[in-house]
């Protein structure tokens, strides 16, 4: 009878450690994926359950690469605008604008169906790595830390983020 209830234990310990959510793998092939820790807490864009809400598009007039990625479980998002295309390489937070990257998160205003509202992100905090940036083949990989602050003030941490977009 111990053996058996030992056993029931670890098995439901194992089930309910396969429903937690984990951070998507770091790839460069277009696998429309995404994730980010936000205050040590795994962030994925979804709209329900496992189903990811991703959309990228390119503007060949305007040369502006342009993905959103929300998750509408918790009203938030991410937005990524680069224009023009910048070089594959390493971003400061403070590099970003300079180097025509628009990079927010921020909160989408679901209950009053107005404009999103980006988070201010904090001077110094992180970088983005853009691994792959191959308009040829339409790919847009890469990984990305940084800080942000809440209408509230409070500064929320995005740590150990990825993406990965076919456009």
């Amino acid at each position: 009878m111990k053996y058996i209830l030992i056993s029931c234990c670890l098995i439901l310990a194992l089930a309910l450690s396969a429903c937690k959510p984990e951070l998507p793998p770091v790839t460069r092939v277009g696998a429309n994926s995404m994730g980010a820790l936000i205050d040590g807490e795994v962030w994925l864009p979804v709209i329900s359950g496992l189903q990811p809400n991703i959309t990228a598009s390119y503007s060949d007039t305007d040369s502006l690469l342009r993905v959103t990625a929300t998750n509408l479980s918790d009203g938030t998002y991410f937005l990524w605008e680069l224009s023009p295309l910048p070089e594959n390489g390493s971003y400061t937070v403070d590099e970003w604008t300079a180097n025509g990257i628009r990079f927010e998160y921020g909160e989408i205003a679901q209950t009053t169906g107005g404009d999103p509202t980006p988070y201010p992100t904090v001077a110094g905090s992180g970088a983005m790595e853009i691994t792959l940036l191959d308009g040829d083949n339409g790919v847009f990989a890469g990984e990305f830390s940084f800080e942000v602050t809440d209408p509230a003030g409070n500064n929320i941490e995005l740590s150990e983020g990825r993406f990965d977009f076919r456009f």
